[in-house]
């Protein structure tokens, strides 16, 4: 909360402007099928990411009130963050919203008391007393790794997430269940993992048809096929420089 401002791993507005854009094309082709008219679509990506923003926005137009860096703190719950795990730059997330779940973080912690504690026995006293359940909390998870952390207390009700490199992530037992890396053998690249469909559909599950085509791969397919173009229309395009 006190560095410098700086850039995120992922540049999210390219990514929420592509799923903006395909949510107005969606609603324009319905309009279209409800009119038979066809509409401009205008999208601004810096709102897209304006989107993303969460309340911050509301709070000021409503309130009028910038909010500042908090890191992974959160305005109305604790405790909420992400904790050191063992190992080097292992790391935990946990998020508790009510009395009943941090009494089954403390007592998974091995610290029943601490829910009857006056400085943590209600949501505003933790948020009050923020830092030093931080500090409890560490204390513990430090003693295991970061997916032993996650499962102890998904197991009883408490929200938690293993903070996951990019290698975990990939290899990782959830993501492999649900079927989001699919392996293809690419003409440059050669047999690879892709991200996938992060959304599955009971009639139509998505997936990936084939990996990314080459230059020119699909050229006469779109031509004679799609826009049923002649054998002599398309040397004419070739004898001009226009292909590939």
């Amino acid at each position: 909360p006190d560095g410098e401002p700086s850039r995120v791993g992922t540049s999210y507005p390219d990514a929420a402007a592509g799923v903006s854009a395909a949510f107005a094309i969606t609603s324009a082709l319905r309009h279209v099928k409800r009119t038979g008219r066809g509409q401009w679509i205008d999208l601004g990506q810096t709102l897209t990411a304006a989107a993303l923003t969460d309340t911050a926005v509301i709070e000021y137009t409503v309130n009028g009130t910038i909010q500042q860096r908090n890191g992974d703190a959160h305005r109305f719950f604790a405790p909420h963050n992400v904790y050191p795990c063992r190992g080097e730059d292992q790391w935990c997330a946990v998020s508790v919203e009510n009395d009943a779940e941090f009494a089954a973080l403390a007592a998974a912690m091995g610290q029943p008391a601490l829910a009857q504690d006056a400085g943590y026995a209600s949501n505003a006293a933790r948020i009050q007393n923020r830092e030093s359940l931080d500090e409890r909390i560490s204390a513990w998870t430090e003693q295991f790794d970061h997916y032993d952390v996650m499962r102890r207390l998904q197991a009883v009700g408490v929200a938690a997430g293993a903070v996951l490199s990019t290698g975990e992530f990939v290899t990782d037992e959830h993501v492999r269940a649900r079927g989001f890396m699919e392996r293809f053998d690419h003409t440059v690249v050669g047999d690879k993992l892709y991200p996938g469909v992060p959304f599955k559909m009971s009639e139509t599950p998505g997936y990936i048809h084939r990996p990314a085509p080459m230059l020119g791969a699909d050229t006469e397919y779109i031509f004679k096929t799609l826009l049923n173009m002649s054998d002599e229309e398309i040397q004419q395009l070739d004898d001009e420089g226009i292909l590939v």
